[in-house]
């Protein structure tokens, strides 16, 4: 994860949600935040616009489902991109609407670039959002605890600083911070085997009458 924030995105009417991912509905849920979207374009003042950025099997049937919503003209499918901090530059807000997420690592990006979150309350990223309280989180499967999210998350971006988010990744998700970790108990665990009273605790007896 690289850290560093990044400046806010220049302000103007139109609140920019970014997706980006395998466009796969199971695991990804492309498809919930479509349906977020469509329920927010009714209650959002002022316009909208979801960045897709990713490909994936279900990017044809998510081009479609977008069609049938209604928001065609509020969602953009931008393919894969290689410059994933530019994409976060052009958002203020990622959603990672996962039905199911190990780790969460593009959430973690979006946090070290400063920018709000909506994640689904799942695996790896509800841990992350246990560490980083500035996450918010919704039912996975859930249009309507999406798009009420993400309402919130608009609500909140004038007073929304990025800086704590950022700090955290840096010092509990990045990648010598994890080596730190799996050091310090690789030393806890090679500690525990050399105890002798350990061994002695753990060595198996035989009962009488064996």
């Amino acid at each position: 994860v690289t850290a560093g924030p990044l400046p806010p995105r220049p302000p103007d009417e139109t609140y920019r949600i970014g997706f980006l991912g395998r466009i796969q509905n199971f695991p990804k849920g492309l498809d919930v935040l479509l349906r977020a979207v469509a329920l927010m374009k009714e209650d959002v003042r002022g316009p909208l616009h979801l960045l897709a950025a990713g490909d994936g099997p279900d990017r044809e049937i998510s081009e479609a489902l977008a069609s049938s919503l209604g928001i065609a003209r509020e969602v953009s499918f931008l393919g894969w991109t290689d410059d994933k901090r530019a994409f976060f530059q052009q958002i203020d807000v990622l959603a990672v609407p996962s039905r199911y997420e190990s780790f969460g690592l593009v959430l973690l990006e979006a946090l070290a670039a400063g920018r709000q979150a909506v994640a689904s309350a799942v695996g790896g990223l509800a841990e992350i959002a246990a560490a980083i309280p500035s996450v918010r989180l919704s039912a996975p499967d859930s249009p309507r605890e999406l798009a009420n999210a993400l309402l919130a998350a608009k609500d909140g971006l004038p007073n929304y600083v990025g800086d704590e988010a950022a700090r955290i990744v840096a010092e509990r998700f990045s990648a010598q911070a994890m080596t730190r970790r799996l050091e310090a108990l690789y030393v806890e665990v090679m500690a525990e085997r050399s105890n002798p009273r350990r061994r002695v605790e753990e060595t198996p007896t035989i009962s009488p009458g064996r």
